[in-house]
């Protein structure tokens, strides 16, 4: 593991919210690699709605 994500991963344990953030990060994680994670492509010209 890098010093960098070692680095994350201790100050991401020394936050109140860290479980919280941890299933987020995992849920996002487990969605990447399963390749169901849809994002939006857009054509030239088309906006996002807002």
């Amino acid at each position: 593991m890098t010093d960098d994500m070692m680095n994350l991963r201790a100050l991401v344990e020394k936050t109140p919210d860290a479980d919280l953030l941890r299933e987020t990060v995992n849920g996002a994680r487990n969605l990447l690699r399963s390749g169901t994670a849809k994002f939006p492509s857009w054509r030239d010209g088309d906006q996002p709605s807002t």
